[in-house]
């Protein structure tokens, strides 16, 4: 197995193997995985439009923050350890496993979820004016409250004004 990259900063990676990278800040880039897993350890922060293809799974340690932009489609599972916050908006797909967002969809954010054979778990739910489109057989969404909604509308457009 060949040893993971590590991007400093913004630019492009497509490769073979698993993808490492510690955050991103203001960044623009497609990180892809043809073999392996992409792993981001901190967050997609601030004004960053990323997209990510893995062959495994995809995880985050923090969140999906501040004007970011991210599309990520995983052959196995996506986990965002935190949240979808802050006016961003992800457009995430688990090909044959399942999505988890450790904590919330918040803040004015926009989340696209598909999970086809797996499920689809919020641990603290949907809050302050956003908004879930989801696609599974498994939905657990804890609570929505705060002006956000739910559907299974996928083809919904963005709140420009969220």
């Amino acid at each position: 197995m060949a040893s993971p990259a590590h991007l400093p900063g913004p630019g492009d990676i497509i490769q073979d193997g698993d993808i490492v990278v510690d955050n991103f800040s203001n960044a623009t880039a497609t990180l892809e995985s043809r073999k392996g897993s992409v792993t981001i350890n901190q967050k997609i922060d601030d004004n960053s439009n990323v997209t990510i293809n893995a062959a495994k799974d995809v995880t985050i340690g923090q969140k999906i923050d501040q004007h970011s932009n991210a599309v990520i489609v995983a052959g196995g599972s996506v986990t965002i350890g935190q949240k979808i916050d802050q006016h961003s908006v992800a457009r995430i797909t688990a090909q044959t496993g399942s999505i988890h967002i450790g904590q919330k969809v918040d803040q004015h954010s926009t989340a696209f979820l598909a999970a086809p054979k797996g499920s689809i778990v919020i641990d603290q739910g949907i809050d302050q004016h956003s908004a879930v489109h989801y696609q599974t057989a498994n939905a657990q969404l804890g609570t929505v409250t705060g002006s956000a909604t739910a559907d299974s509308n996928m083809n919904a457009a963005v709140n420009p004004n969220q």
